[in-house]
């Protein structure tokens, strides 16, 4: 997909890294919108989870400023274990596959 729309990827990847960065300057808003989706969708909703939800991303994303947007190999790692674990995935995901260098 990157190959045949690779400026469409950047900038989903900028828009991506934007949100997050909005998302944790406003904290409130951000968690009101997330309780009014699940709630639109007949999800179960507590703005205290989801508030402490919010901050354990906003250590997880700021534990290194410098590599925001950096997938480090092993986080893939557990995401495709997890994944794998719950028959979610089709095929093993290769970190040096992930990226186009």
């Amino acid at each position: 997909y990157y190959i045949q729309h690779p400026e469409l990827c950047k900038n989903f990847t900028k828009a991506l890294i934007e949100g997050w960065i909005y998302a944790l300057n406003h904290p409130d808003e951000t968690v009101n919108v997330v309780i009014r989706y699940m709630r639109d969708n007949h999800l179960p909703a507590n703005y205290n989870h989801q508030n402490w939800m919010l901050n354990h991303m906003r250590e997880r994303i700021l534990e290194n400023p410098d590599k925001v947007g950096y997938l480090n190999p092993e986080d893939l790692a557990l995401a495709e274990e997890i994944l794998k674990r719950n028959s979610k995935l089709a095929y093993p995901v290769e970190y040096k596959d992930f990226f186009l260098q």
